[in-house]
Formats: structure tokens, C-alpha cells, sequence
């Protein structure tokens, strides 16, 4: 069955022409504080369908998805009930090898798990509806390693509620992109109330377009982008409050570089500029009670002060 952490995984392996419709409820309940349980996995298969599941208590991964092709979900819940920093709900990797590829995911509501919502690790032809996180420890959704993507909506409520706890920083956010992630990436909305960052960028992620953002009372910054590429938030509209919206880079990486932020309606916020050694564009944004502290090269036209 595999192991985590030298542990036995206790699962149940769908094989390929598979369609798993749970009308009901899967519980895991083992008393354990570190279980390793997985209810739902796919290793190396394909053509499988779960139209509906809903799944409780205390796994380590509500559904895990390796190097699998064809794969769709369809509406999935997931409530987490140890508050501690494990349970993952919906992975998706290459553990068996070959990158896992068309996978699709209707919705999912994913609520106070112990780690992210939705992660991704090497997959192609991502399709996301809507991922609505409550309360996770990490990320609401972190997508990483990913060829091209498709997400309609990502809406969370305090991700990465576990960042102020000893030893955890702020790595997470309501959507989070890191390792390489892109290119092709096009996600519809974002909404982010509370919890860490609303978006963050990192580690040579590259080829994002969000349309539209609407992020309040963030602990740190609404949104961050850190040594990522090509990225354009806010293609059509934007509403940040609180917290700055900052581009950024830490040396091991080339600098954040062809960046777009525009038509944001900042309000007593901040658009910030720390690298100076890149393109950067911000245009026709709307500041209230807010400003811009950019580089002299960056692009800013089109920006209205109220």
C-alpha cells in the first residue's frame, strides 16, 4: 500500500473505468493524531469518475491522484477535524512517474484541513470549477509544477490560518503558485478574505492571468509576486483593501520580470516595487486613500487618485 513517514497507507485503489458515485459520507475516524489514512486513490491509472463524494474526519489526504490520466471529480467535500498541521484534501502529482494529465474537478469545498485545500504537482490540462477553502492551515489552493490550467473560481476564508503558529510563516495564501507553475495558467476570480496573503507568486512561476480579485483583511500582503514571470492580475477588475499589493525577489532566482497589475480599486492600501530590474506595468488603477511606490522604469499610466 505505500507508506508516509515509514507508515502504512490504508486506502482504497480505483482502478482505470472506474465511476465512484458516494451518495453518502466516507468517515475516517481512527483516534489517531497522525493518521495515514488516504479513503480515495488513483496510482498510475485512467478514465475514472467520482460525481460525488463527501468525505469527514481525520486522513491524511482525502483523495490523492498519481500520475493518473482522465480523472474527473465532480463535487467533493471535505471536512477536516484534527486542528493540528496534517490532513491535505485534494492532491494531485507524478508520484508514479509520468505527470498525471487531464484532470478535472467540479467543485470542492474543503474546510479546516491541515494543510491546502487543492495542491498540484505536476499535472497537465488542469480543469478547476470552484474551490471554495474555509479555514485550511495552508493554502486554499496551491498549484505548483503545473503545464497548462484552467480555474474558474478560488474563494477562501482565512487559508493558511496556521501561519502565526510557532515556527509557521506566512508562505501560504487563498491561491498560492510556486515551483515552476505555468505556463498557460488562466483563473477567473479570486476572492481572499483573511487568513495570510490573498495571492502569492514564488520560485520561477510563470504565464498567469487572473481576471479578477476581490481580497480584504489579509494578514500580510493581499498580494504578492515573488521571482515570477508573465503574470498579469486583474485583466478585467480588481478590488484589493488592507494590505499592499507588492512585487518582489529573493536572490536565488532571476527578478520578478514582465508583471501586470491593473485595474485594482486599491482602498488604504499600497502597490509597492522592491525589485527595479524588471518590466513592470501598473495601469488604470483606482487609489483610495492609497498610493504607488514604484521604480523609475516601471510603466504606471492611466491610474486616477481619489
Amino acid at each position: 500500500m505505500g507508506n508516509l513517514d515509514g507508515t502504512a497507507i490504508k486506502a482504497i485503489d480505483l482502478p482505470s473505468y472506474t465511476v465512484l458515485d458516494v451518495r453518502g459520507t466516507i468517515r475516517i475516524e481512527d483516534g489517531e493524531t497522525f493518521a495515514n489514512y488516504v479513503p480515495l486513490r488513483c496510482l498510475g491509472q485512467h478514465d475514472i469518475d467520482i460525481p460525488n463524494v463527501g468525505i469527514f474526519g481525520n486522513p491524511r489526504y482525502s483523495i490523492w491522484v498519481q500520475s493518473c490520466t482522465d480523472f474527473h471529480m465532480g463535487y467533493v467535500e471535505i471536512v477536516h477535524t484534527l486542528p493540528i498541521q496534517i490532513g491535505l484534501g485534494v492532491r494531485i502529482d507524478s508520484a508514479r512517474g509520468p505527470r498525471s494529465k487531464n484532470v478535472s474537478l467540479d467543485y470542492l469545498y474543503a474546510e479546516k484541513t491541515g494543510s491546502h485545500g487543492l495542491e498540484t504537482v505536476a499535472v497537465d490540462g488542469l480543469r478547476v470549477g470552484t474551490v471554495r477553502a474555509v479555514n485550511t492551515w495552508e493554502a486554499g489552493a496551491l498549484i505548483q509544477g503545473l503545464g497548462s490550467a484552467e480555474i474558474g473560481l478560488v474563494d477562501a476564508t482565512n487559508a493558511s490560518r496556521g501561519w502565526a503558529a510557532e515556527g509557521h510563516t506566512k508562505n501560504h495564501a487563498a491561491l498560492r503558485f510556486a515551483n515552476d507553475a505555468g505556463p498557460g495558467i488562466h483563473v477567473e476570480k479570486v476572492i481572499a478574505r483573511k487568513g495570510a496573503r490573498g495571492i502569492f507568486c514564488v520560485s520561477q512561476s510563470w504565464g498567469i492571468t487572473i481576471d479578477e480579485v476581490d481580497i480584504a483583511e489579509t494578514e500580510g500582503e493581499s498580494i504578492l509576486i515573488e521571482n515570477c514571470y508573465d503574470v498579469n492580475i486583474a485583466s478585467k477588475r480588481g478590488t484589493v483593501s488592507g494590505k499592499e499589493v507588492r512585487v518582489a525577489s529573493r536572490g536565488e532566482f532571476p527578478p520578478s520580470t514582465k508583471v501586470t497589475l491593473q485595474n485594482l480599486t486599491l482602498n488604504n492600501s499600497q502597490s509597492r516595487n522592491t525589485v527595479c530590474d524588471g518590466k513592470i506595468i501598473v495601469q488604470n488603477n483606482v487609489l483610495n486613500a492609497s498610493q504607488l511606490l514604484l521604480c523609475p522604469g516601471d510603466d504606471a499610466d492611466g491610474n486616477v487618485v481619489r
